[in-house]
């Protein structure tokens, strides 16, 4: 898992280059997961990603 501030800042990077780039939050959970709200994932439009979402 890649912490925090680096998803944020290859977020920023990114945003910076301009090409497309999504940022995904879990914002609630129900149950048990494996990732808490807060958890962030940043996905850019080639495919590469930062962080997780998941537990896989």
């Amino acid at each position: 898992m890649a912490h925090p501030v680096k998803v944020l800042s290859n977020l920023l990077t990114l945003l910076a280059e301009g090409p497309p780039v999504a940022l995904a939050t879990v914002v609630a959970t129900a149950g048990s997961t494996p990732r808490h709200p807060g958890a962030r994932m940043v996905v850019a439009a080639d495919g590469t990603s930062w962080g997780t979402i998941g537990g896989g």
